[in-house]
């Protein structure tokens, strides 16, 4: 036996209709989506965004005090000065003279020499040491860094950054770390000097 709705309509009120079974267009375009697609997105703006923020940009060496070196203080800019005995102590000035140059740095990459048969490389400027002039040296060093340096060594002298108003900023070593230091650091003096400028223009 029928009720009385089915007899009179024909039809049934709680029936569903095709349209509502469809999923909504949001819907299926949701589940299209694929979770680590959208992190993996996310991600990379994210870290894009942030990374410029977050960089550490180290700050230039303090200056220690002037170095006065006769033939040096006439040399414009920042100057790198190493006491070379022989044409193999000029070596690692010749590796930083050659970085600067690669990376289209202004720097002066200067030889004090008590010989003018050694033999520099290419971008290393020769300047002659007298024993006046060393022994001046060992003792401005001497002051400036309160350790004993003998006159003329290399090993122990390394290489002296000097910036464009005569102050030292740092004495460093002969070796590759060293180098790669003061190549580094050097540029961080650079940044400084042109900053300077533009505020003084």
């Amino acid at each position: 036996m029928s009720d009385g709705s089915s007899a009179a309509g024909g039809s049934r009120t709680d029936a569903i209709s095709p349209d509502a079974e469809r999923p909504s267009l949001v819907m299926r375009w949701r589940s299209r989506i694929n979770p680590w697609v959208v992190a993996f997105i996310a991600g990379v703006v994210t870290i894009s965004f942030i990374r410029f923020r977050t960089r550490y940009i180290p700050d230039a060496p303090a200056p220690l005090g002037t170095v006065s070196i006769a033939g040096v203080d006439t040399l414009p800019g920042i100057r790198i000065a190493g006491v070379v005995r022989t044409s193999e102590d000029a070596v690692p000035l010749g590796t930083l003279a050659e970085k600067f140059r690669v990376a289209a740095k202004p720097m002066t990459v200067v030889a004090l020499t008590r010989s003018s048969s050694v033999t520099l490389p290419n971008g290393v400027v020769a300047v002659p040491l007298t024993d006046s002039g060393a022994d001046a040296l060992d003792s401005q060093l001497r002051t400036l860094l309160r350790t004993t340096l003998a006159a003329g060594d290399p090993s122990r002298h390394g290489l002296i950054l000097i910036d464009a108003g005569g102050q030292c900023r740092g004495l460093y070593g002969s070796t590759d770390d060293g180098i790669d230091e003061l190549f580094h650091r050097s540029q961080h003096v650079l940044r400084d000097d042109l900053a300077k400028a533009k505020g003084g223009a």
